[in-house]
């Protein structure tokens, strides 16, 4: 009778390891061993409550209380971008992270400043824009009949962007703003232009972040 007492636990025992064994063979092969991750925004050295999101072997959505959040992300490369929420105006920031264990990750968010402009005049319009931070600079352009072939120089054309349709053009230059960046318009008059004339532009960056001006 023991000896089936004792038969009947070894079986219990190697059936029980065997399915664990084959449960966590699964569990690695398919991806889905975690691990602990805690994340936290900041912003001018201050913990933000915001919204992220955690892209890899799954989909993870969440926001950040003012620390860390705590959260289980599968083991492997992951994407952890930030997702604006009540009205805030974060840049997005997409950062690929390899995780392989227990982590503490702080992702330092950015705002944009809106561009200061000044105007002068040569042959061309000379604009001096200056900030801090200005993502993805486009330009768009809208001008009076008086006013012809108005596009900045050294920039390529687009389609209009979105709220920006009753502009005659947009253009891209492919450059982020930190400091001081010169560009020029050129254009030619049709006829002498009078006081209803104008050429105005707008700046917009990657959030759709803008400021407009009137050049002449």
């Amino acid at each position: 009778m023991k000896r089936k007492y004792i038969g009947a636990t070894i079986f219990i025992i190697l059936l029980v390891a065997g399915g664990l064994f084959v449960y966590y063979k699964l569990d690695y092969q398919n991806g889905l061993d975690y691990v602990n991750v805690s994340i936290s925004m900041k912003y001018d050295e201050k913990f933000i409550k915001t919204g992220f999101q955690v892209t890899g072997n799954e989909t993870i959505l969440g926001n950040t209380t003012k620390g860390y959040e705590l959260i289980k992300v599968p083991i492997g490369i992951n994407h952890i971008k930030n997702i604006n929420i009540e009205d805030q105006n974060y840049y997005q920031i997409i950062t690929e992270y390899n995780i392989t264990e227990n982590s503490r990750i702080d992702i330092i968010l950015e705002k944009a400043e809106i561009p200061k402009i000044d105007v002068s005049q040569k042959e061309n319009l000379i604009i001096e824009v200056e900030s801090d931070n200005f993502k993805g600079l486009k330009v768009c352009v809208k001008s009076s009949v008086n006013y012809m072939f108005v596009e900045p120089i050294n920039f390529t054309k687009i389609d209009r962007l979105d709220n920006f349709g009753l502009y005659d053009s947009c253009y891209e230059s492919g450059l982020d703003i930190n400091g001081k960046y010169i560009f020029e318009i050129s254009y030619l008059e049709f006829s002498e232009p009078t006081e209803i004339d104008y050429i105005n532009i707008s700046l917009i960056d990657i959030d759709g972040n803008y400021k407009i001006e009137r050049l002449k």
